[in-house]
């Protein structure tokens, strides 16, 4: 949950809560005097005069106060507009300029600040908080998210803005999510069943935060990505992370019970970009075995209203791996199937109705409750089945020219493919109990044959 934050220093304040400094947790008028805002917030003390404020892209819906209770710490972005032949550190005209049209937040902050608007963002994709133990709480908290207002280019779904403040790194960013969003938003509109959001263009946000990723709403196309959530220049989580929060947008137009705000949309988000992008997500961005450590509650039959829980998301990314890389179903097959909770997805793929004692006894023959698991991704699979070991070597007979092809199209399925004597295609099977006997698939063939399953 993220705030709006207006402030008019010299009549009132409309702010609900101050988040951080000395005001924190105090609310309006009782906690800001006129002309005075935590330094924190990035606004100047003086404050006597009312400058020109330029305009927010977006509608005015968007700038609702969050009320006292909401309890969580917001989003602010605060950001400076210099006039046209300013040098840093002038004082900013107070005359007036017309707005000009796709201009970003603005506000003065010289010696005489005024008024600060802040965009909301209430559904983030953030990393666990540092140095989290066992048994200790795993909710995140929301940092600040600034705005940027640098353009960098536009592809037909995506228009990418950069802050300047990100030096060089900026336009290398910028350029490299230009290059990749179409292609990757095309995969994720094929996982929910070729869908197109409403809202579109998006328009992205790349910032110099560090917390990770946020847009207003589920269905909310502007989206502030934190270049700096992870160490360096790391273009492929970067590239992640705006797939996660694209990935929710599609959850909104999609249905099926994906929620982005809660446990199992917020796991969707995050598994699929990580399926996309694997090996990118930083370890503290990690959910998995937050849920392993901390006494695994049920968030298989139930589902957690809320995307900032490390526990609850722990056990959605790990319920999802499992139905995709251990029980073999596509992510569009997954998708389709969703339903409000992670257990009534699984039934309605597979029929069955033990997700939950199916799904945790694997577990616990791998990472036994008790003893720290150790692991340091979202995906551990494929494991062996409880009671599952490999056989000794045996022979499967038939007379083979070429090495042999091998693939697996389904749980307790295996499929080979050779050629053989007569340089023919020659195929035996596995069904989970028992070897089918060599058939010839007819043909001619040069090479070893190949096997894919898809």
């Amino acid at each position: 949950m993220a705030k709006h934050l207006e402030i008019n220093h010299e009549s009132d304040v409309t702010a609900t809560r101050a988040e951080t400094g000395p005001y924190a947790g105090k609310t309006g008028k009782e906690t800001m005097p006129t002309g005075k805002m935590d330094t924190a917030e990035g606004v100047s003390q003086r404050a006597p005069a009312k400058p020109r404020i330029s305009g927010m892209p977006g509608p005015p819906s968007d700038m609702t106060p969050i009320s006292p209770s909401g309890g969580v710490e917001g989003m602010v972005a605060v950001k400076t507009r210099r006039p046209p032949g300013k040098m840093p550190g002038e004082d900013v005209s107070m005359g007036p300029s017309p707005q000009m049209p796709g201009e970003g937040i603005g506000v003065a902050t010289s010696a005489k600040a005024a008024r600060v608007r802040v965009l909301s963002a209430k559904r983030v994709h953030l990393p666990r908080e540092s140095g989290l133990m066992e048994g200790e709480a795993a909710v995140t908290k929301v940092t600040d998210m600034p705005l940027a207002d640098t353009p960098a280019g536009s592809t037909a779904h995506f228009n990418v803005l950069y802050d300047a403040g990100l030096g060089a790194d900026g336009p290398t960013i910028a350029n490299a999510v230009l290059a990749s969003c179409e292609s990757d938003y095309a995969k994720l509109r094929g996982y929910f069943s070729g869908v197109t959001p409403a809202g579109l263009p998006f328009t992205i946000h790349l910032t110099t935060d560090s917390s990770g990723a946020g847009h207003a709403s589920c269905a909310a196309t502007d989206i502030s990505i934190g270049a700096r959530s992870a160490p360096g220049v790391n273009i492929p989580f970067i590239r992640s992370l705006l797939i996660a929060e694209v990935d929710e947008v599609f959850e909104a137009t999609f249905g099926h019970g994906w929620n982005c705000g809660a446990s199992n949309g917020e796991g969707l988000s995050r598994v699929l970009a990580n399926g996309m992008y694997p090996g990118a997500e930083p370890g503290n961005f990690v959910s998995a075995p937050v849920w392993l450590d901390n006494g695994r509650p049920d968030w298989v039959n139930n589902t957690e209203p809320t995307d900032r829980d490390y526990v609850s998301i722990g056990c959605s990314v790990l319920f999802l791996n499992w139905l995709r890389y251990q029980l073999h179903f596509s992510w569009a097959e997954i998708i389709a199937a969703g339903a409000p909770t992670l257990s009534q997805t699984y039934t309605n793929l597979t029929g069955r109705n033990d997700a939950l004692a199916r799904f945790a006894n694997l577990l616990q023959a791998h990472f036994p409750v008790g003893t720290p698991s150790g692991l340091t991704n979202d995906n551990p699979y494929p494991l062996l089945s409880p009671g599952s070991r490999w056989s000794g070597w045996e022979s499967r007979g038939g007379l083979l020219t070429s090495p042999p092809a091998v693939v697996s199209w389904g749980p307790d399925r295996l499929d080979i493919f050779a050629r053989g004597g007569d340089n023919a295609v020659w195929h035996q099977a596995w069904n989970g109990s028992a070897w089918s006997g060599w058939e010839s698939r007819g043909g001619m063939v040069t090479s070893p044959p190949c096997a894919v399953s898809w």
